[in-house]
């Protein structure tokens, strides 16, 4: 029975760490399309935005632009302490502990001269200066975790994952057995 017990245990410990915040960028400010269509030339905004799981202090991220496109400007949110710049890696402080559904970090505008090609866009991806190679939050209490990334494409389609892929490691259920008896 005790064993049945940790197992149960241990698997609701991994279910409740799925539930992550997350640094993406959307068409929207309330996080919910990360595809969007930009007009040759008309000035489009996105949106970087911290989705969160419960509440947060702070974010350290870097925006990678792979789509071709002319940034024409970024505005971070002004009640925030900015460290950085959005393209090179920034760290923001949150005027206090904030709560979601999603906070607008940054606003980015961007213009295209032509239609651009499907699944090229913006990435959020770890801060150079980063130690742990990490996109990191700060929750309320101050403790740095682990926030999933995404990705933006401007005229993509079904083909463009919006979230990166999470790694994984091989394993056999004898092994994670084991770490129960």
């Amino acid at each position: 029975m005790k064993k049945v017990l940790m197992l149960s245990l241990a698997i609701m410990m991994v279910a409740g760490s799925a539930m992550a915040d997350h640094i993406g960028i959307y068409a929207d400010q309330q996080g919910v399309n990360c595809v969007g269509s930009i007009t040759p030339g008309v000035i489009t905004s996105i949106y970087v935005l911290h989705v969160l799981d419960g509440t947060a202090s702070a974010s350290q991220f870097k925006v990678q632009d792979n789509s071709g496109l002319l940034n024409t400007g970024a505005a971070t949110n002004p009640a925030f302490l900015a460290i950085g710049t959005w393209n090179n890696g920034i760290s923001l402080a949150y005027t206090n502990c904030l709560g979601g559904p999603a906070i607008t970090l940054i606003t980015l505008s961007y213009l295209a001269l032509s239609a651009p090609a499907p699944c090229l866009g913006l990435s959020i991806v770890p801060d150079p200066t980063e130690a742990n190679g990490i996109v990191k939050i700060a929750d309320c209490n101050y403790v740095e975790l682990q926030a999933t990334s995404g990705r933006f494409f401007f005229n993509g389609d079904e083909t463009c994952p919006c979230v990166e892929p999470t790694a994984t490691e091989q394993s056999t259920w004898g092994k994670v057995k084991s770490l129960y008896r």
